[in-house]
This record gives C-alpha cells, sequence and structure tokens, in this order.
C-alpha cells in the first residue's frame, strides 16, 4: 500500500475514496500465478485500452503495509488499472478488509467516467499560459446547458451561471466528468477571457471536448492565444480647476530610446498609438505649470488593452497639473470709469517682478501672468493724472493649491487660468480717501483685452508688446 494524504479525497456513504496521481503502486496483478505479481501499466493516451475484456483473466494479489504478500486466499479475481495517472478498479476486495488499510476502490461508476480539459499556450513559443478564462458547456438533442458547479456536477441553461474555468501555472484546466449512458452529449469550452498581454479571443470561439464513442476518458484541446502587439493608450488632461486643457503636447519615451508624440485635441483627450507593454517616461511638454510634469509610468495589458499606469500602479484615467495664474486689474475712478496712464509693479516669490506697462504707453488694464503660489505685493509707481496714488501696497496671496487668489483679504473672482478685480483711484484733494478695491465685476470688460488667449495662461500684454517688435 503506497502511503497518501488524501489527495483529492471525496465521501461516499461510511467509505474513503484516495485519488492517487501518478501513483506507481497500489495493487500487484497479473497471472494467476502469486509469485510473479507485475506493476500495473500506466494508460497514457485519450483511448481507454484497459477494458472489460482486459482484465478478464488477470488476477489481483493485494500488498499489505508491510509490503509482504497477502496468502492466496486473499486473490480474488477484479479489473482496474491506471489511467491518466489515476488509479480505479471495479468490483474490487481485499482479505482482512480493505477498511484496515485505509483504501476502498469502489465500483467503476462511482469514479471519473472522463476528464476533459483546455491546454493554454502562447501561440508564437508554444509556452503554457496563465490565467485564461473559460466556461464549459455542452449539447444534446438541440439543448445547451452551462456547467455551473464541478462538483457535485451540475448544469444549467442560464448562461450567466456558468463557473469561471481558469487556466493553472501550467496553462491546464481539467475537469472530471460523469458518463452519461443515456444522453450522447457534445462538451465544448468557450474561452471568455484572454490572459495578459494577449489579444481577445472571438466571441464566437468554442473547442470541443467530446470523448470519442467508447472512451472512458475525454479530450484535451489545446487552445492557443496570440499575444498583444501594438496598442494604443490614452488619458484627459485638465488643469487644477477641471477644466479640459486641449493643444497640450506630451511625449512618451520607451527604455530604448523610442519617442511617441500626442497632442490633446478638443476635448483634452491624449493618445499614443502604437505602443507596447513596457517601461516608459511621460513628459508633457509645458511652460506654464506649478509641480511635475515627468512621470515613469509603465503600460500592461488588462483583459486585452493596453492600460497606462502611474510607476506605483495606478492607472492613469487624467494628468492633472496646476498651471500658473494669471492677474488682471482694471483701474477705475470714482465713478467707475477706466482711468489711463497708471503704472503698478507685482514682486512675490522666486524673484518675481513685473511692472506694467513696461513702456511708455496709457493703459487703464493690467495683466500680470505666470503667477504660482505664494505671497505677492501690488505697488503703484504712477498714479492717473488727477488722481492719488494707492495710500499702501496690496497684499495679494495665491494659495498652494493653485485655485484662489485673494487680496487684502478678498477673494478674487475666476474666469478659467484668470482672477481680477477694479483698483479704485480717488481725485487729488478729495477727502476721505476712497482708493483701493472697487464692487464693479472685473471681467465685464473682458472683451476689450483678447481673452481667449490669456485664459490658456498667455499674456495679453505680453502678445502685444511681441507683436510691435516684429
Amino acid at each position: 500500500m503506497i502511503a497518501n494524504s488524501g489527495d483529492k479525497s471525496r465521501q461516499v456513504p461510511e467509505k474513503t475514496i484516495y485519488w492517487l496521481p501518478k501513483a506507481e503502486q497500489v495493487t500487484n496483478y497479473g497471472n494467476p500465478d502469486w509469485s510473479a505479481p507485475v506493476v500495473p501499466e500506466v494508460n497514457d493516451g485519450p483511448e481507454n485500452r484497459f477494458t472489460q475484456a482486459y482484465f478478464n483473466k488477470m488476477h489481483c494479489f493485494s500488498t499489505a503495509l508491510s509490503g509482504s504478500l497477502i496468502a492466496l486466499v486473499a486473490k480474488v479475481v477484479w479489473s482496474g488499472a491506471h489511467i491518466n495517472g489515476y488509479l480505479w478498479a471495479k468490483d474490487f476486495q481485499q482479505s482482512g478488509g480493505a477498511e484496515a488499510h485505509n483504501f476502498y476502490t469502489p465500483p467503476l461508476e462511482e469514479l471519473v467516467d472522463f476528464m476533459i480539459g483546455v491546454n493554454k499556450h502562447n501561440a508564437d513559443d508554444h509556452i503554457p499560459v496563465a490565467n485564461a478564462e473559460f466556461i464549459l458547456y455542452r449539447t444534446a438533442a438541440g439543448k445547451t446547458e452551462y456547467l455551473t458547479k464541478a462538483s457535485p456536477e451540475t448544469w444549467s441553461t442560464e448562461r450567466d451561471q456558468a463557473i469561471k474555468l481558469t487556466t493553472n501555472s501550467d496553462g491546464q484546466i481539467q475537469v472530471q466528468l460523469k458518463e452519461q449512458k443515456e444522453t450522447q452529449y457534445r462538451y465544448y469550452f468557450h474561452e471568455t477571457k484572454a490572459p495578459p498581454g494577449f489579444q481577445p479571443p472571438p466571441a464566437d470561439n468554442a473547442h470541443e471536448v467530446s470523448p470519442n464513442q467508447g472512451q472512458t476518458i475525454g479530450n484535451i484541446s489545446e487552445v492557443p492565444n496570440v499575444p498583444v502587439l501594438e496598442q494604443e493608450v490614452g488619458f484627459h488632461k485638465t488643469n487644477q480647476f477641471g477644466s479640459i486643457l486641449p493643444d497640450i503636447k506630451f511625449t512618451l519615451t520607451a527604455a530604448d530610446g523610442k519617442t511617441f508624440e500626442a497632442v490633446s485635441n478638443k476635448t483634452g483627450y491624449v493618445e499614443f498609438n502604437g505602443v507596447t507593454p513596457g517601461e516608459y517616461k511621460l513628459k508633457e511638454e509645458t511652460k506654464n505649470a506649478i509641480g511635475p510634469t515627468e512621470w515613469d509610468v509603465t503600460i500592461v495589458i488588462v483583459d486585452g488593452k493596453a492600460e497606462l499606469r502611474f510607476k506605483d500602479g495606478d492607472k492613469i484615467d487624467t494628468i492633472v497639473n496646476q498651471k500658473r495664474l494669471s492677474l488682471r486689474l482694471t483701474k477705475v475712478g470714482e465713478n467707475g470709469q477706466i482711468l489711463r496712464g497708471a503704472k503698478l509693479r507685482l514682486q512675490g516669490p522666486n524673484g518675481y517682478d513685473q511692472t506694467r506697462p513696461e513702456d511708455e504707453q496709457e493703459i487703464g488694464i493690467f495683466l500680470f501672468t505666470g503667477l504660482g503660489p505664494g505671497k505677492y505685493t501690488l505697488t503703484e509707481v504712477e498714479a492717473p493724472e488727477g488722481y492719488d496714488k494707492l495710500e499702501k501696497p496690496i497684499k495679494i496671496v495665491v494659495s498652494d493649491d493653485m485655485k484662489t487668489i485673494i487680496a487684502d483679504g478678498k477673494l478674487l473672482d475666476r474666469n478659467g487660468l484668470v482672477f481680477g478685480d477694479k483698483v479704485q483711484n480717488k481725485p487729488v484733494g478729495v477727502l476721505p480717501a476712497t482708493g483701493g478695491w472697487g464692487m464693479l465685476p472685473w471681467y465685464l470688460t473682458a472683451g476689450t483685452i483678447g481673452f481667449a488667449a490669456i485664459n490658456v495662461g498667455v499674456g495679453y500684454y505680453g502678445k502685444q508688446r511681441r507683436g510691435r517688435e516684429k
């Protein structure tokens, strides 16, 4: 008797059945001469050679735990064999009682009648592939049933109840079923999900594994998968306010130096075509951002489709970074009229220092661009003719998340990436002083300044000046 740990055991009334994969010897059998037992043959093929006729003339000699042969009185006529590494027997008896040896061999009908399965491999190199998903169904007389449970064997006409069968590390699925003597079924595996890195299976794929007539074991279907080659990946581009950003250029550089380029479309979507799984460097080609503009990323295949992921494994759906802000100020008088002739200076962190206007042009609307987080000071260098300068500088704070700007405690209005308000001056000699932040909506005069341009972070004033220099 070979010692075993009850591998794949199952219970029958008052008995325990032990499956012994690749067992070399459980019983000796051969000709009636008890002194010359032989090692049981192993049936490795799909056809069952061990029919009743094979065993009609065979006798069995059981081997005790000690290895000694049992006396002639223990000799009984039997039938049994190893099939695909499993032992089965019919009408087996043993002197002294099989229970004493912790082994019981029931009639063949209680054992596995046939086994069907799948061998999954890479179509290119034939290496086994794990994690492919299948369902098993059978057909007969126009009726289709799906396997919903392997043990006890259960079938249903409802496809959504089918059990998911997944290939193991050897690329295999094996299902043991009972022979149906009254109905001749045809059995099929249907691949529902390809392994990662492989093309999705065709919707109508069907791999027949029906046993041939007279077999007590079935067939194994060889199912190849084609690896995924070039694919596309993409993500959306927004700023810190969730606004879509078109016309932003990105590059994606592979470990071998190959570089892909893409530009966000009008919906803010960025798509790279012709990529393959691997590690990449993603870079945003922009000069108007605070925070990271380069990321280490990987491309992986999930459900047959490519996904772009950060190095920590998170999927990239949207690239969000903080775009630099602009401050737009309108100089007004006591009645809200626009005043020309002032000169304003804005100073802040990291050497920020801009004066508007930069020349002697008289303007009434002032645009300061490229603001990052931090504290700023707005100073009136020159006042409009006939008006007093502001008595003290105005303190301006850009929040760390780049979503708000506060001036002397007042939360400024925003339109896109541009914040603004009006700055009011008092006429010379008028008391009390009324200079400071006014109440008129700053964006009412936006039409005078090419607003679409500054809303993506390009200063109107700077564009105007460059235009004159051409």
